[in-house]
């Protein structure tokens, strides 16, 4: 994957390397990674079936590391190899201690709206895994109907006075 990868020490990591090639052309497969030397990764390179219709072959190299630690994060870079020719491939992986939720300070306390208008009250937040958002009006949870929609950002569609309340 091109985009970031985060879990938290003791999960597994699997991250997949996928090359596509001419029906005659073999590929080869190298992994860098932080924690190359460890014992507790398992590496798979395998053919995979020729699409019908197609001239191309695809293949694919899996690399898993059970109960990764602190020490596995970092750039992880698949390099896929014809021989002619050389692709890479890199992606970043993030280990966290534990699981947490951290809340931004920079939260609305206060939130003024005029009648009739759209508003919008996002939270700001980092978490692994990522938290399921409930919100509370005055205690009572909020579901999404034709007025409000509730998620990461809490809006309400046309508000009125009866929307005035304290919000968690």
């Amino acid at each position: 994957p091109s985009h970031g990868v985060e879990l938290s020490v003791g999960e597994r990591l699997i991250l997949n390397c996928t090359a596509r090639t001419e029906l005659n052309v073999g590929i080869d497969f190298h992994w860098e990674y932080p924690s190359s030397k460890h014992q507790h990764k398992k590496l798979i390179n395998r053919d995979l079936k020729t699409q019908s219709g197609t001239e191309m072959k695809k293949f694919l190299s899996t690399l898993t590391i059970d109960g990764v630690t602190r020490s596995d994060q970092g750039w992880y870079i698949c390099a896929a190899s014809s021989g002619l020719m050389t692709k890479k491939n890199s992606t970043f992986v993030r280990v966290h201690e534990k699981p947490f939720v951290a809340f931004s300070s920079g939260m609305e306390s206060l939130v003024e709206a005029t009648v009739g208008e759209r508003v919008r009250v996002p939270v700001k937040y980092l978490g692994y895994p990522p938290p399921e958002i409930k919100w509370y009006k005055n205690g009572k949870p909020i579901e999404s109907n034709h007025t409000v929609k509730v998620g990461h950002v809490l809006t309400i569609m046309e508000v009125s006075e009866k929307d005035t309340g304290n919000y968690t």
